[in-house]
């Protein structure tokens, strides 16, 4: 199904922005903090539970069997998989904020929520062992990208190397 909805997201994606051509920006500014927050807050909270694992796996029994074995996909951590897998579908909520704010949206921004979709979906059907890494990496991420939009959404200055950071560690969990 992943694919399906990936197909079907960019489609409405470029239906949107079609379809806001002629019309009137919307602020959105509220809902979109309210928006960022959820999601900042669900990061955190995926992050707090499944970093002790990654680290556990690391810590005691190395860097291979942290790439190689997908023990984690069980227990608590393998919730909290099955959650960040869940919120990929969400996460295609962002670029609605953006085609109805009529803000630049760019290929990447698409290209890599319908692609991220599709590959998260098929990696936890299939247990990927790799899955421990993408998911702790994209977790701490998220509780940072998002807490920062919510600063942003707020209007506050936040310093240059705050997005930096965050940029930083996009390309490297990618």
């Amino acid at each position: 199904y992943s694919i399906h909805i990936g197909i079907l997201y960019i489609i409405l994606v470029f239906l949107g922005r079609f379809l806001m051509q002629n019309r009137t920006k919307y602020e959105l500014r509220k809902p979109l903090v309210i928006w960022n927050i959820i999601l900042a807050l669900f990061s955190i909270i995926g992050t707090i539970r499944v970093v002790p694992d990654f680290v556990r796996a690391l810590a005691n029994e190395g860097v291979v069997y942290s790439i190689c074995k997908n023990d984690f996909a069980y227990g608590v951590t393998g919730f909290w998989s099955l959650m960040f897998i869940l919120s990929k579908l969400p996460e295609l909520i962002d670029t609605l904020f953006i085609v109805l704010r009529k803000q630049s949206l760019i290929f990447l921004h698409w290209y890599h929520h319908a692609t991220v979709l599709v590959y998260c979906w098929y990696s936890y059907k299939e247990y990927a062992s790799t899955g421990r890494w993408f998911m702790t990496m994209n977790y701490i991420v998220h509780s940072l990208m998002y807490s920062y939009y919510v600063f942003k959404a707020l209007q506050f200055k936040v310093p240059a190397f705050v997005s930096q950071i965050i940029t930083t560690g996009q390309i490297l969990q990618m």
